[in-house]
């Protein structure tokens, strides 16, 4: 705080507190309540809820699109840039249902190629980026540790295979869980805010993750349990726990860094 009595005091900025950004006010990503793992579900739900038919149309043109691009020749990979960036328009459309400015719509889910579509792609890349990375770190070793067994082991059992691979899974399961942090509510942030650009966009959904561990471990369970029984009459739950799920990125999103009175407004 400046002290008014004395007239040179150079003013002072909160360069940690709430920032403006596009259409909310983006704070600094604060700790919730362990039982919001399991409300981030429910709002969702309710997002779902308010236009079902468009969510289950959205979600099949966002599987189509997604599946055709990873199978076309020596582009699979980067199929997810632009999944990031449907993502991020789903994040728009999500937010526009949840205030009451509109319904949710099939064209929110090509938004992003119209608005954000850079810092969209840039975090779509870096995220592909990152997996490539981890799987050379894993998989080089891997291999390596393999042939190497193969060579000075004259009776070689599936264990000895096996063990390493166990290994590696284990090990690459550990260094996927920052990035996907890092990712989770990026692309909600970076659709939602003019100042979150791509790096500050994942920066911040790191630290939100970070700070509400229990929260998201609540929500994971769940989710997982969710996705299962939904998987199970012929996979027809995924046509709504699909949604739900992108529903609760932006819910969850909404929860760790919108104000109150943004949120109330």
């Amino acid at each position: 705080m400046n002290d008014i009595s004395n007239p040179y005091q150079a003013p002072e900025a909160n360069l940690v507190a709430e920032t403006s950004g596009g259409d909310w006010t983006l704070a600094e990503p604060r700790r919730v309540p362990v039982s919001h793992g399991w409300k981030w579900i429910a709002d969702a739900f309710r997002l779902f809820a308010r236009s079902p038919g468009i969510w289950i149309v959205n979600l099949l043109i966002f599987w189509v699109l997604a599946m055709v691009a990873s199978v076309l020749p020596l582009v699979g990979m980067l199929a997810t840039i632009p999944i990031v960036i449907m993502t991020g328009g789903l994040m728009r459309g999500a937010y526009e249902l949840d205030r009451g400015e509109s319904g949710l719509k099939i064209d929110h889910l090509f938004v992003g190629f119209r608005d954000r579509l850079g810092r969209l792609a840039a975090i779509g890349g870096l995220y592909l980026l990152a997996t490539i990375v981890i799987m050379f770190a894993v998989m080089i070793p891997l291999f390596a540790g393999i042939g190497f067994i193969a060579a000075s082991t004259p009776a070689l059992d599936e264990y000895a295979v096996f063990t390493p691979m166990i290994i590696a899974v284990a090990v690459m399961f550990v260094l996927f869980i920052p990035v996907t942090m890092a990712y989770w509510f990026a692309p909600a942030l970076a659709m939602m805010h003019e100042d979150a650009d791509a790096i500050r966009a994942m920066k911040l959904s790191l630290v939100g993750c970070l700070r509400n561990i229990l929260p998201l471990i609540v929500y994971g369970v769940i989710m997982t349990l969710l996705l299962v029984l939904a998987s199970i009459p012929l996979f027809l739950g995924l046509l709504v726990m699909g949604p739900v799920m992108v529903a609760s990125m932006y819910t969850g999103y909404r929860d760790i860094f919108v104000t109150a009175a943004d949120d109330e407004g």
